[in-house]
């Protein structure tokens, strides 16, 4: 079979990618039936419950006041952000901490704590739709492939004009090139949502020690 060939099988074998990620170990909350498109190897979890990252106190108190306040709310999505080293962000976090007045110290944490829960689960509810559009995509495009190849075995056969075959013939290359090149990225498609986890797990944990550090000192 050649080059083109073992393409069009590749293609014609996968009706939505699947592939497989050895990451750390995941926050794992609220596991659910995983839709039919799902393209992952990894278990598919919706939703991160707050008790699966946070071992802090309560944080029912500080609902909708980490936005008001002028020292966490320009914080959070700088520590949200994955241009910023997990380990850069959880140094901000024990700077942030060592900052701020004893007095407001456990207050502020806890606001902290409760911003980037909702800016990275929102974040990670992103990446979660992202890989399932993803998913989609390449099953349409695979549906695409398939209607022409059998097509353009179809003219082929029924010796159709040269020019026809030609330009069936390059539109078939250009969605093989497509979905291979879509197929090279999908692991990093289904990394993304751990990578959120982690994040939101290592800074869950800083905090906590900071407070916890706190009501020792």
């Amino acid at each position: 079979m050649g080059g083109r060939g073992r393409l069009v099988a590749v293609a014609l074998g996968i009706s939505a990618v699947a592939v497989g990620f050895a990451g750390g170990e995941p926050v794992r909350a609220q596991v659910a039936a995983a839709p039919a498109d799902w393209p992952c190897a990894q278990t598919y979890v919706p939703e991160i419950a707050l008790a699966q990252v946070w071992r802090g106190p309560d944080l029912g108190g500080v609902d909708g006041q980490w936005a008001a306040d002028p020292l966490v709310a320009p914080l959070v999505p700088q520590l949200a952000a994955s241009e910023l080293s997990i380990a850069e962000a959880v140094e901000k976090v024990r700077e942030f901490a060592r900052t701020v007045p004893s007095e407001e110290r456990e207050a502020r944490l806890l606001r902290l704590m409760r911003g980037l829960f909702e800016i990275l689960s929102a974040e990670r509810r992103r990446t979660i739709e992202g890989a399932l559009t993803f998913a989609r995509h390449q099953k349409q495009l695979t549906a695409r492939i398939r209607e022409e190849s059998d097509r353009l075995r179809a003219m082929q056969r029924e010796g159709a004009p040269a020019e026809e075959i030609a330009a069936l013939q390059e539109r078939l290359n250009w969605d093989l090139r497509i979905f291979e090149d879509r197929r090279a990225t999908a692991s990093a498609v289904c990394e993304q949502p751990d990578l959120v986890e982690k994040r939101l797990f290592e800074l869950a944990r800083a905090i906590a020690e900071e407070l916890a550090q706190g009501r020792k000192s």
